[in-house]
């Protein structure tokens, strides 16, 4: 009856048993409660509640409210991301978090004891001490990485390049350049986009006349080539100073889910104030130039470009179909193209991005491609609904992510489109993750060198930003092995030319970002967020300062010791250290 035991074992054992039982049910409910009171996790936490009270509306200013239960529900599919601001002068945005516990009391030293250990994302040892900030990085780890996030250095009249600077990653690293007080060029597909980003940050006056954004699709040789002439016209005579390549294509996206970002193109554009332009000026300037370079060498005005709009019909936004490729040979003045384009062509008074907002980078986003680009179901791309990051929401069950050697399309790896005279490329995972950075740094590099004569010139810096899938001595799935060849060619780039390179003090390295996203497709990112309480362990400012690192750190140096024998190039940084390739 007792198990063979006495009446008074059997019911001490089983006592024993519920107490152990209740105990590890209040250590889990312990350990919940303290990683859920980090400020990282908490904060994402509420920016997410925030967005589904507003209905997911994105940009909309809380008129969310008419969504549907339909509409609701597929917003249960959001994750908990994005990043947490933990600056009060560099916080920018609305949703900005104050380093304070529940009672207004600062908690940033505060060290909770968890009841079970946890595995650091870093260095992999087990921890109990959690960092007020992190949930899992080790004290020690953490405690270098909040140091490293609020990094800095002085910046001012250095000029830098940044691609891909709209949102996330790119989007941080800018702020971090304009608030050291540097001169940043950045370039998106969705200029007028990325302007409004900027101007939602509070200390936008401070810094609104240093910020330049260009419209640029990396895919287009064309506008890639012709970009470089414009930064060496623009900056002939001083140079730049850093050139950070960021822009990458991780998971392809149809045509459908840019086009509201297009339509979003058109109506800030049309409401845009002088602030607006002015941020854009440079941006009016390029596309007049590249669309004299395109007609010329069409002869005409070109077939142009579809854009497909939300109702179902097409248009033609942007003009010159037949261009040239980067191996054609024929050179161009772009002092000329300038002039002509600015005054005496009567023919280029204005360009689509003038008349309507639209730029080329934003209609080449329209460009049929595969399939999938000619339409996608709203059931898939819902109208109106976006994430955290203000991206339309994205429901299909699978990805480029997930997709295999034989799954993945030509034209996910090389596009290409032909006509009579000419052959135009538009490569994806390869172009941009590995080609345009090293179309970039070529052309650029004898404008990092100048002035040529001046001993005094200062230390210039590269950046690759690369990811662990690029490395060889790593397990591989054999999932995504486009975006692992063109980070391995990369990292191939930085390890070759680094040297070469650093004998002109200009100094290269490829880093990695670090976990920030759940690239599965939005059903399964969200199941293992259920299950797991899975948050990424670091935000897209942390990702920021990784790749600032080796520009911060340098110049730093220069303000101190000024020895450029002890910087940093020719490494794949991961995690603020050096790591195999």
């Amino acid at each position: 009856m007792y198990s063979g035991k006495s009446e008074s074992e059997f019911y001490q054992q089983r006592n024993s048993e519920r107490s152990l039982k209740r105990q590890k049910m209040a250590e889990r409910a312990q350990q919940r409660k303290y990683v859920e009171a980090t400020i990282l996790r908490r904060g994402r936490n509420e920016k997410l509640q925030k967005l589904m009270e507003e209905g997911g509306g994105g940009d909309n200013d809380g008129a969310g409210g008419g969504v549907s239960e339909e509409g609701r529900k597929l917003l249960g599919y959001l994750v908990p991301d994005g990043h947490v601001d933990t600056e009060d002068n560099a916080n920018g945005g609305d949703d900005a978090l104050m380093l304070a516990n529940g009672d207004g009391e600062d908690d940033t030293k505060q060290s909770k004891v968890l009841p079970n250990l946890r595995s650091c994302y870093v260095c992999k040892i087990r921890f109990r001490h959690l960092h007020h900030f992190y949930d899992q990085l080790c004290p020690t780890c953490a405690s270098l990485n909040y140091t490293k996030r609020h990094q800095s250095a002085d910046m001012s009249s250095k000029v830098a390049i940044v691609t891909g600077s709209r949102v996330k990653i790119g989007f941080q690293v800018c702020l971090k350049l304009l608030r050291a007080g540097c001169t940043v060029v950045a370039t998106t597909r969705f200029p007028n986009c990325a302007v409004e980003s900027y101007r939602r940050e509070k200390d936008w006056g401070e810094w609104k006349d240093r910020l330049h954004v260009y419209g640029l699709d990396l895919r287009d040789v064309t506008g890639l080539e012709a970009f470089t002439r414009y930064l060496k016209v623009t900056f002939g005579e001083k140079g730049i100073d850093v050139l950070i390549n960021n822009a990458c294509q991780t998971v392809r996206r149809p045509g459908g889910y840019y086009l509201p970002l297009v339509e979003k193109e058109r109506e800030l554009w049309s409401k845009g104030d002088e602030d607006h332009k002015s941020v854009l000026g440079g941006c009016v300037e390029f596309e007049r130039i590249r669309r004299k370079l395109v007609t010329d060498h069409s002869g005409g005005d070109g077939d142009g470009v579809m854009l497909l709009s939300s109702g179902g019909s097409s248009k033609l936004i942007e003009g010159g179909g037949a261009e040239q490729s980067a191996g054609s040979g024929k050179q161009f003045s772009l002092e000329m193209v300038s002039s002509q384009a600015s005054s005496s062509d009567k023919t280029i008074k204005s360009t689509p991005f003038e008349s309507t907002g639209i730029s080329h980078s934003a209609a080449m986003s329209q460009m049929v491609i595969v399939p999938e680009d000619v339409g996608v179901d709203e059931k898939v791309l819902p109208p109106g609904l976006s994430d955290i990051n203000g991206h339309q929401l994205d429901l299909r069950s699978h990805n480029s992510w997930l997709l295999k050697m034989d799954q993945v399309s030509t034209p996910e790896v090389m596009e290409w489109i032909a006509s009579d005279y000419w052959l135009f490329h538009w490569y994806n995972s390869m172009f941009v993750n590995a080609i345009a950075p090293f179309v970039l740094n070529s052309r650029l590099k004898p404008l990092m060198e100048k002035p040529v004569s001046d001993p005094k010139r200062p230390d210039r810096y590269i950046i690759n930003v690369s990811a662990m899938e690029g490395k060889f001595y790593r397990f591989k799935t054999a999932n995504h092995p486009h975006t692992n060849m063109a980070k391995a060619a990369l990292n191939m780039l930085t390890r070759t030319s680094s040297d070469d390179l650093a004998k002109s003090r200009i100094f290269m390295n490829s880093v990695d970002t670090g976990w920030i996203n759940d690239e599965n497709p939005l059903e399964k990112a969200s199941r293992i967020a259920a299950t797991n309480k899975f948050q990424t362990p670091i935000d897209e400012i942390d990702a920021a300062a990784r790749i600032l690192d080796p520009v911060f750190d340098g110049v730093n140096i220069d303000k101190t010791s000024g020895d450029s024998c002890t910087k940093c190039f020719g490494k794949f940084l991961k995690d603020y250290k050096e790591t195999e390739w």
